[in-house]
């Protein structure tokens, strides 16, 4: 046998690398930019300056170009038949391949920077007629067929909104099946990357989505995506109405799945044969036959530092566990709902949560029975499926400091708000971590021309309103206040007869008394007045109900204390009640001061 050996001289080498180099310049990753505005699908896309039009083009460049690995969207809407009159359902944003990022969010005439927020990017499947849903796309986007070993496919900014997945039949995309009654917003099947991120779901929104079987927000089969920051909401039809994960496990974290209606199982999330991982959510509002915030299916998600709320089922309003589903719970709050935890053949580990229905204290659990968690607004379980709380911990809860930090998985830092996760050594129970708002002390003084940060009398708020509106945040010790008049609507033309000065927490000092621009106190040298006539001067019947109420504060020993004021033309001549701290404040009582909880009150005038 002969043997061929090469031996590189200097010169041979350095051809190499030309050749190399040359190669690496001809496949250089490029971006493709897109802009509904001011774009032409007759450019050739490479910069903003020359962008495409739609996303269609962009995608059909990205499906002849390998080389092309990005595309970016300026804020707009785009529809999958590239202008909204064109009528072929079949059309959709089509994703056969991975690597490849579609973010959304620039602003018209391109930029540096995405945001989402400021500049809506939508893909829309209101083709035909506007406003007909009978003529809609079936899928806004579909991702299939994505290779084991392909780069990483990544969403980002975009909105998927009227995708209506109506239809019968499968036709195939890279040799997939995709039903058309499966997947309004986004049908994905077959992703089988699964190396880290190679999957990603960032910052994106499905609204107004339907699909007559499964998953009208997205549905997903065969994929461990990562998805954060999402927000699934309004979403219609039978099953999975903000997620449907089938034989896959995402990993969600921080989103929001809210207002869905279903009419058959899972209104929030519907998981089928697998394991998902559902960190940091906010679950509301949902409804469905079965399982109002979670269905499970032979599935065993770990649910972690989650709040679970205001959904709504015939059987599990919160979640409902069956065929051998055991899911893992723990820093979650499930409360409010209209109904808790169904199992049949199923079983639920809770560990440092607040469960609806649950008495056990083992394992860090609190007394759901005994335990209020204290939100900041909390709708009546009779009125679910509701939206209409907010699910921030008032700083008396005792869901406050009551997590584990080591049930938190690797990698999540941040809370549903994007705040710290962790703030005061001990994680706390639910979505939201109660953060530092407020500096220890804030200062108050009428006579300022105009409002600063409150921090010194230097930069004193000229209202207490102000003020009295970080009086919510458990930093707040203390607020000292000048002389003056000051109403609860801030100026006195506020018009709302049920503002108020309110206290809802306890450790909280008010001291009236200041000279203007601060100095020494005197309470009979300097009058600081509480005034309840707003709107007309001249007209009480306009007056504020109530000047001060504290209400919802636990009952320790001196921990508010109102000192040195004067309370004048407050009227509670009104009817029904307001609800301030989660209790009902009736409007003909306490004009001056109303009191439904514990306060220590001194030198002060009525």
């Amino acid at each position: 046998m002969k043997h061929l050996y090469i031996v590189m001289g200097k010169s041979t080498r350095c051809l190499l690398f030309l050749i190399a180099w040359l190669f690496a310049i001809e496949s250089h990753a490029s971006t493709r930019y897109v802009d509904a505005a001011a774009g032409d699908d007759g450019n050739d896309g490479a910069s903003w300056g020359a962008a495409y039009k739609t996303l269609a083009k962009a995608l059909d460049a990205a499906a002849s170009d390998l080389s092309v690995d990005a595309i970016y969207l300026a804020q707009g809407t785009y529809y999958p038949t590239s202008d909204a009159s064109g009528t072929d359902r079949e059309a959709t944003f089509a994703i056969l391949r991975g690597g490849l990022t579609i973010r959304g969010g620039y602003p018209t005439g391109g930029g540096a920077t995405s945001d989402p927020g400021a500049n809506p990017t939508t893909l829309s499947g209101d083709i035909g007629t506007a406003d007909d849903a009978s003529d809609n796309s079936y899928h806004v986007m579909v991702i299939a067929g994505i290779a084991l070993d392909a780069a990483p496919l990544v969403l980002e900014g975009l909105t998927f909104t009227k995708g209506n997945a109506n239809g019968t039949g499968t036709p195939q995309f890279n040799g997939i099946d995709i039903h058309r009654n499966y997947g309004g917003g986004l049908y994905a099947r077959a992703i089988l990357n699964t190396a880290p991120d190679a999957f990603a779901i960032r910052n994106c929104q499905f609204i107004s989505n339907n699909a007559d079987d499964g998953g009208p927000g997205i549905f997903l089969e065969n994929g461990s995506p990562l998805v954060e920051n999402i927000v699934s909401s309004e979403n219609s039809g039978k099953n999975g109405g903000g997620f449907y994960a089938l034989y896959a496990t995402p990993d969600i974290r921080n989103s929001f799945f809210t207002g869905n209606n279903m009419t058959g199982n899972g209104g929030g999330i519907l998981s089928v044969n697998c394991n998902p991982k559902i960190t940091g959510c906010v679950i509301t509002g949902n409804k469905a036959g079965f399982g109002g915030g979670i269905y499970n299916y032979n599935a065993s998600p770990t649910i972690t530092n989650c709040v679970i709320v205001g959904n709504s089922a015939g059987d599990g309003g919160s979640i409902y566990n069956t065929f051998n589903s055991n899911e893992t719970i723990a820093n979650t709050i499930v409360y409010g709902n209209n109904q808790g935890i169904f199992h049949s053949s199923s079983t639920t580990t809770s560990s440092y949560s607040l469960i609806q229905g649950e008495s056990s204290t083992a394992n860090g659990n609190l007394n759901a029975l005994a335990t209020n968690p204290a939100f900041l607004f909390l709708k009546p379980d009779t009125e679910a499926p509701t939206t209409g709380g907010n699910y921030r911990l008032l700083d008396f809860s005792a869901c406050l400091n009551a997590g584990n930090n080591a049930a938190i998985p690797a990698g999540v830092l941040t809370d549903a708000a994007g705040n710290p996760r962790i703030v005061r050594t001990t994680v706390d129970m639910g979505a939201y971590e109660a953060q530092p708002c407020a500096p220890a002390a804030l200062y108050v003084d009428a006579s300022v021309s105009a409002s600063g940060d409150g921090t010194s009398w230097g930069t004193a708020f000229k209202t207490l309103k102000e003020a009295m509106d970080l009086a919510g945040c458990i930093d707040l010790q203390t607020v000292f206040v000048a002389r003056g008049t000051y109403y609860p609507t801030g100026d006195q033309g506020g018009t709302d007869r049920d503002a108020t000065f309110a206290i809802t927490r306890r450790n909280i000092k008010i001291y009236g008394g200041y000279p203007s621009g601060g100095g020494v106190r005197n309470v009979s040298a300097n009058p600081t007045i509480l005034s309840g006539n707003i709107g007309n001067p001249a007209d009480a019947t306009d007056n504020s109900y109530h000047l001060m109420t504290i209400a919802g504060a636990p009952n320790t020993t001196d921990s508010i204390r109102i000192d040195g004021f004067i309370f004048v033309d407050g009227r509670a001549d009104g009817s029904g009640t307001n609800a301030i701290g989660g209790q009902a404040v009736a409007r003909d009582h306490g004009a001056g001061l109303y009191v439904k909880s514990n306060g220590c009150l001194r030198a002060f005038t009525l």
